[in-house]
């Protein structure tokens, strides 16, 4: 009588059942199957074709910590086309829309990323700015938690426009840094007069890496 205890697919025995069990065992085999199954791919809801034995196999030479990275998904962004003058302060670019969320709460109204999870994130933020009839500094920044860009040195990208430049100009500032839930994120610009330089359209993003 070769009927095994299965709690997973690896307590499976593959010789089982042999030739001489009874036919009326042939029911409790199947509901081994089934129980492990269900037990070692406790987690999956749905079909699983995006992924491949290829796939599964790098992920087995991962450490828990590089598994984790590839599977955090925690990614907000917020955009906005509509122009806002620059301010000779730190101004933050609110009334944003909301492009996606996953892992993190966005107040598109105030142009903020909440960080609900702790970790480490990759934040982008990108602009693009009117050609000024003055010459004009423009700076773009990313801060944490209402400090400006200058106090929390999270980071800054400057921008020189000459007098007279033709065309839009885009500036763009990548930081990569370690969070604690609930800080808030957001973008932040600043130039040397407001009457000479606006930003036309800017996205900010926040993705977590680790």
């Amino acid at each position: 009588m070769a009927l095994e205890t299965v709690t997973y697919i690896t307590d499976l025995v593959k010789t089982n059942p042999v030739a001489t069990d009874n036919i009326s065992q042939g029911d409790d085999h199947i509901r081994n199957i089934k129980k492990a199954l269900e037990n070692s791919f406790d987690g999956f809801t749905g079909a699983t074709t995006a992924i491949t034995e290829a796939q599964l196999t790098k992920l087995a030479g991962l450490s828990s910590g590089e598994v984790d990275a590839v599977f955090v998904g925690a990614f907000g962004s917020l955009f906005r086309t509509v122009d806002v003058a620059a301010s000779t302060s730190w101004v933050t670019i609110g009334s944003m829309s909301t492009a996606l969320e996953t892992g993190v709460t966005n107040d598109a109204s105030n142009g903020t990323i909440t960080i609900d999870t702790a970790g480490t994130y990759l934040v982008t933020a990108k602009a693009t700015t009117t050609a000024p009839s003055t010459e004009v500094s423009y700076k773009l920044g990313i801060s944490i938690n209402g400090d400006t860009p200058a106090g929390e040195r999270l980071g800054i990208a400057s921008l020189d426009q000459a007098a007279g430049a033709s065309g839009i100009q885009t500036i763009t500032l990548t930081t990569l840094r370690t969070f604690s839930a609930t800080d808030v994120v957001k973008i932040q610009h600043q130039a040397t007069s407001n009457s000479v330089v606006s930003t036309d359209d800017a996205y900010f993003e926040v993705h977590r890496v680790a």
